[in-house]
Protein backbone atom coordinates (compact mmCIF):
# COMPACT_ATOMS: atom_id res chain seq x y z
CA UNK A 1 0.00 0.00 0.00
CA UNK A 2 1.15 3.87 -0.86
CA UNK A 3 0.56 6.72 1.42
CA UNK A 4 -2.71 7.07 3.56
CA UNK A 5 -3.98 3.84 2.17
CA UNK A 6 -3.47 4.66 -1.43
CA UNK A 7 -2.30 1.96 -3.93
CA UNK A 8 1.07 2.51 -4.78
CA UNK A 9 0.39 0.82 -7.95
CA UNK A 10 -1.93 2.31 -10.20
CA UNK A 11 -2.93 2.77 -13.77
CA UNK A 12 -4.75 6.01 -15.14
CA UNK A 13 -5.78 5.07 -18.93
CA UNK A 14 -4.14 3.73 -21.82
CA UNK A 15 -0.71 5.32 -22.51
CA UNK A 16 3.12 5.01 -22.42
CA UNK A 17 4.52 3.34 -19.42
CA UNK A 18 6.97 5.52 -17.59
CA UNK A 19 8.51 3.00 -14.27
CA UNK A 20 9.54 4.96 -10.89
CA UNK A 21 11.26 3.46 -8.28
CA UNK A 22 9.18 3.61 -4.58
CA UNK A 23 9.97 3.86 -1.60
CA UNK A 24 11.46 0.14 -0.28
CA UNK A 25 12.94 0.01 -4.55
CA UNK A 26 9.65 -1.46 -6.00
CA UNK A 27 8.81 -0.36 -9.39
CA UNK A 28 5.57 1.29 -9.62
CA UNK A 29 4.07 1.39 -13.51
CA UNK A 30 2.12 4.15 -13.83
CA UNK A 31 0.25 4.57 -17.31
CA UNK A 32 -0.12 8.12 -18.68
CA UNK A 33 -3.08 9.53 -20.51
CA UNK A 34 -2.26 9.96 -24.05
CA UNK A 35 -3.84 13.81 -24.09
CA UNK A 36 -1.67 16.60 -23.66
CA UNK A 37 -1.46 18.19 -20.21
CA UNK A 38 -3.39 21.18 -18.76
CA UNK A 39 -0.66 22.30 -16.77
CA UNK A 40 2.37 23.46 -17.06
CA UNK A 41 4.18 22.09 -13.20
CA UNK A 42 7.27 20.94 -14.84
CA UNK A 43 9.19 24.69 -16.23
CA UNK A 44 7.62 26.55 -13.63
CA UNK A 45 9.04 24.05 -10.32
CA UNK A 46 12.01 23.91 -12.33
CA UNK A 47 12.09 27.76 -12.10
CA UNK A 48 11.18 28.00 -8.10
CA UNK A 49 13.87 24.88 -7.74
CA UNK A 50 16.20 27.00 -8.85
CA UNK A 51 15.00 30.18 -6.80
CA UNK A 52 15.21 27.09 -3.95
CA UNK A 53 18.87 26.32 -4.73
CA UNK A 54 20.04 29.97 -4.55
CA UNK A 55 19.10 30.45 -1.14
CA UNK A 56 20.51 26.98 -0.38
CA UNK A 57 16.69 26.26 0.95
CA UNK A 58 16.26 22.93 1.19
CA UNK A 59 13.58 22.21 4.06
CA UNK A 60 10.10 23.57 2.50
CA UNK A 61 6.59 22.84 1.72
CA UNK A 62 4.56 24.27 -1.36
CA UNK A 63 1.16 24.25 -2.07
CA UNK A 64 -0.54 24.86 -6.00
CA UNK A 65 -3.51 27.18 -5.76
CA UNK A 66 -5.33 28.66 -8.87
CA UNK A 67 -1.86 28.66 -11.03
CA UNK A 68 0.31 30.58 -8.11
CA UNK A 69 2.67 28.75 -5.80
CA UNK A 70 2.92 29.20 -2.35
CA UNK A 71 5.63 27.88 0.19
CA UNK A 72 6.96 28.09 3.39
CA UNK A 73 10.64 27.52 4.32
CA UNK A 74 13.46 26.73 7.06
CA UNK A 75 15.49 29.56 7.00
CA UNK A 76 19.20 28.23 5.88
CA UNK A 77 20.49 30.51 8.16
CA UNK A 78 21.39 30.68 11.83
CA UNK A 79 20.04 30.70 14.32
CA UNK A 80 17.44 28.54 11.80
CA UNK A 81 14.40 29.57 13.45
CA UNK A 82 12.76 32.04 11.31
CA UNK A 83 10.46 30.76 8.60
CA UNK A 84 10.42 32.28 5.00
CA UNK A 85 7.36 32.32 2.69
CA UNK A 86 7.69 32.72 -0.56
CA UNK A 87 4.96 33.39 -3.49
CA UNK A 88 4.76 33.10 -6.67
CA UNK A 89 2.00 33.56 -9.66
CA UNK A 90 2.63 32.03 -13.11
CA UNK A 91 3.64 36.13 -14.41
CA UNK A 92 6.74 36.21 -11.62
CA UNK A 93 8.18 32.46 -12.93
CA UNK A 94 8.06 33.48 -16.31
CA UNK A 95 10.15 36.56 -15.81
CA UNK A 96 12.21 34.33 -13.27
CA UNK A 97 13.24 31.76 -15.89
CA UNK A 98 13.44 34.53 -18.51
CA UNK A 99 16.08 36.07 -16.29
CA UNK A 100 17.69 32.48 -16.00
CA UNK A 101 17.63 31.39 -19.57
CA UNK A 102 19.49 35.31 -20.27
CA UNK A 103 22.32 34.41 -17.64
CA UNK A 104 23.00 31.03 -18.78
CA UNK A 105 26.13 30.08 -21.19
CA UNK A 106 25.78 28.94 -24.18
CA UNK A 107 26.92 25.52 -25.81
CA UNK A 108 27.60 22.24 -23.60
CA UNK A 109 26.01 22.36 -19.61
CA UNK A 110 26.43 19.60 -16.84
CA UNK A 111 23.09 18.92 -15.15
CA UNK A 112 23.03 18.49 -11.64
CA UNK A 113 20.19 15.64 -11.25
CA UNK A 114 20.40 16.00 -7.45
CA UNK A 115 19.38 19.83 -7.25
CA UNK A 116 16.33 21.05 -6.09
CA UNK A 117 15.69 22.55 -9.55
CA UNK A 118 15.64 19.26 -11.39
CA UNK A 119 13.75 16.96 -8.26
CA UNK A 120 11.15 19.45 -9.03
CA UNK A 121 10.89 19.46 -12.55
CA UNK A 122 10.84 16.14 -12.41
CA UNK A 123 7.94 15.40 -9.83
CA UNK A 124 6.18 18.34 -12.14
CA UNK A 125 6.49 16.32 -15.05
CA UNK A 126 5.17 13.32 -13.51
CA UNK A 127 1.93 15.16 -12.68
CA UNK A 128 2.07 16.76 -16.12
CA UNK A 129 1.93 13.21 -17.34
CA UNK A 130 -0.96 12.05 -15.54
CA UNK A 131 -3.02 15.03 -16.80
CA UNK A 132 -3.44 16.19 -12.75
CA UNK A 133 -3.19 19.11 -11.06
CA UNK A 134 -0.78 19.80 -8.42
CA UNK A 135 -1.49 20.59 -5.07
CA UNK A 136 1.43 19.94 -2.77
CA UNK A 137 4.60 19.37 -2.52
CA UNK A 138 6.75 18.73 1.11
CA UNK A 139 8.65 16.29 2.53
CA UNK A 140 8.28 13.27 3.22
CA UNK A 141 8.71 10.63 6.53
CA UNK A 142 10.69 7.75 5.38
CA UNK A 143 13.21 7.13 7.65
CA UNK A 144 15.06 5.39 4.44
CA UNK A 145 16.19 8.36 3.24
CA UNK A 146 15.34 11.93 2.30
CA UNK A 147 11.91 11.77 0.13
CA UNK A 148 9.26 14.18 -0.72
CA UNK A 149 5.31 13.56 -0.84
CA UNK A 150 3.65 14.85 -3.88
CA UNK A 151 -0.39 15.60 -3.73
CA UNK A 152 -2.02 16.06 -6.85
CA UNK A 153 -5.86 15.61 -8.32
CA UNK A 154 -7.11 13.97 -11.36
CA UNK A 155 -9.14 15.08 -14.18
CA UNK A 156 -12.14 13.46 -12.56
CA UNK A 157 -11.51 15.09 -9.31
CA UNK A 158 -9.77 11.76 -7.26
CA UNK A 159 -6.78 12.89 -4.88
CA UNK A 160 -3.78 11.13 -5.12
CA UNK A 161 -0.71 11.65 -2.55
CA UNK A 162 2.52 9.92 -3.29
CA UNK A 163 5.66 9.69 -1.33
CA UNK A 164 9.27 9.21 -2.95
CA UNK A 165 13.09 8.61 -2.50
CA UNK A 166 14.89 11.47 -3.85
CA UNK A 167 17.08 8.66 -5.31
CA UNK A 168 13.66 7.26 -7.31
CA UNK A 169 12.66 10.80 -8.52
CA UNK A 170 16.62 11.65 -9.62
CA UNK A 171 16.24 8.40 -11.35
CA UNK A 172 13.13 9.87 -12.84
CA UNK A 173 14.91 12.81 -13.93
CA UNK A 174 17.39 11.30 -16.10
CA UNK A 175 14.97 8.43 -17.79
CA UNK A 176 12.89 11.83 -18.83
CA UNK A 177 16.20 13.72 -20.05
CA UNK A 178 17.06 10.84 -21.77
CA UNK A 179 13.66 10.42 -23.58
CA UNK A 180 13.81 14.20 -24.61
CA UNK A 181 17.48 14.42 -25.44
CA UNK A 182 16.85 10.79 -27.81
CA UNK A 183 14.46 12.82 -29.62
CA UNK A 184 17.19 16.18 -30.12
CA UNK A 185 19.75 13.41 -30.81
CA UNK A 186 21.76 14.85 -27.77
CA UNK A 187 22.14 12.34 -24.92
CA UNK A 188 25.32 10.75 -24.06
CA UNK A 189 24.49 7.14 -23.09
CA UNK A 190 27.08 7.19 -20.34
CA UNK A 191 24.41 9.06 -17.95
CA UNK A 192 22.31 5.99 -18.48
CA UNK A 193 20.40 5.14 -15.44
CA UNK A 194 21.09 1.47 -16.19
CA UNK A 195 24.66 1.74 -15.73
CA UNK A 196 24.11 4.56 -12.60
CA UNK A 197 26.90 6.43 -13.80
CA UNK A 198 27.09 10.58 -14.56
CA UNK A 199 28.57 11.66 -17.76
CA UNK A 200 32.16 13.38 -17.06
CA UNK A 201 31.79 14.77 -20.86
CA UNK A 202 29.27 17.75 -20.95
CA UNK A 203 26.00 17.19 -22.89
CA UNK A 204 23.93 19.69 -24.39
CA UNK A 205 21.07 20.27 -22.11
CA UNK A 206 17.80 19.42 -23.75
CA UNK A 207 14.80 22.19 -23.66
Amino acid sequence: MGIVGLPLWVNFGAASMVSVAGLHGDLAWYTYPGMASRYNHAKQLRTIGQELDKRAIDIFELRHDKGDYHLECADPEPPFTDLIHLDYSSDDLVTLELSAAQGRTAGFKQVDFDSLAEILRAMGRHVERLDAELLRISLGDNDGGRSFKVEYQLRDGRRHIEEMLTSSITDLAMRMYKDRGNSKGTWDNRLSPDNGLFSQRPFRQPH
